[in-house]
């Protein structure tokens, strides 16, 4: 079973995005794989217009809430997705990622340019689950 780990600075927009996708379609799939999502701070609330996307994509952020990356989170993952060029030498919780996903942050970004960074994600967590299944 993997364990995926979704990693960005605040876990308010693009690592929430990624997991919610994750974990519905590897349900979905029957692909034997969990992810979760931090952020190496990981504070303040989701970013109200990734929760309007999300909920338009049928992969609600229900219940979801910031959370700050945990040493427990690391061992857990048997893959570190980041976000941005996020580097684990700059962080309080030391990582190694094994991929980076450099998309723009949905901070401050209009709606439909959040639609688009949802679209890259839902995409990029789709290659990874064909990946996982081979």
């Amino acid at each position: 079973m993997h364990t995926v780990l979704f990693l960005c600075l605040n876990n308010a927009g693009r690592s929430q995005m990624a997991e919610a996708f994750f974990n519905k379609r590897a349900k979905e799939r029957n692909i034997q794989a969990i992810s979760e999502s931090a952020g190496t701070i990981g504070v303040g609330a989701l970013h109200p217009g990734v929760i309007r996307v999300m909920e338009e994509s049928g992969a609600p952020l229900d219940e979801q809430k910031p959370k700050q990356l945990t040493p427990e989170m690391v061992e857990r993952a048997t893959i570190v997705i980041s976000f941005g060029g996020l580097l684990g030498e700059r962080s309080a919780v030391k990582f190694v990622a094994n991929d980076d996903w450099p998309m723009r942050d949905p901070a401050g970004e209009s709606y439909g340019d959040v639609r688009v960074i949802r679209d890259q994600i839902s995409d990029r967590v789709d290659t990874l689950l064909e990946q996982l299944k081979a």
